[in-house]
C-alpha cells in the first residue's frame, strides 16, 4: 500500500473512532441498559462495548499512520536513489564530438527501436 492509501485509512478509522467513543460515553452516562436475557456477571454493557471497539479502533488508526510515514520515508528514499544529478543528465543528452579540422560538432544519441 502506498503512504496516501494508509494515511486515508488513519484519518477514516480516527473518525470512526471519535463517533464510536462518543456513542459509548453518552450510553455509560445515560445508564443505557436495554433488557438483556442474560445473567451473565461477565456481560458488559453496550457503553463498554464500544469504549473497546473505540480502543481498537484508535489502536488501527495510529498503525496505518505509522506505516504511512514509514512508506513515504521509503518512497522518498526510492526517489533519490534512482536519480541522476542534472548536470549528467543534460551533457549525456548531447555529445560532443572532435572534427578532424578542429572544430566542433555535436551529435544527437540515437534513439533505439
Amino acid at each position: 500500500m502506498n503512504a496516501r492509501t494508509l494515511r486515508l485509512i488513519g484519518i477514516t478509522g480516527l473518525v470512526l473512532t471519535v463517533l464510536v467513543a462518543l456513542d459509548g460515553i453518552y450510553m455509560l452516562v445515560t445508564n443505557y441498559k436495554p433488557d438483556d436475557a442474560s445473567n451473565n456477571i461477565l456481560h458488559l454493557t453496550d457503553g463498554a462495548n464500544l469504549l473497546i471497539a473505540a480502543g481498537f479502533l484508535l489502536i488501527i488508526s495510529i498503525v496505518a499512520f505509522l506505516l504511512s510515514r514509514q512508506a513515504a520515508r521509503r518512497e522518498t528514499s526510492a526517489d533519490t536513489i534512482g536519480a541522476t544529478p542534472t548536470s549528467t543528465a543534460s551533457s549525456s543528452a548531447t555529445s560532443v564530438v572532435n572534427d578532424e579540422v578542429g572544430t566542433q560538432s555535436t551529435t544527437q544519441p540515437e534513439i533505439q527501436r
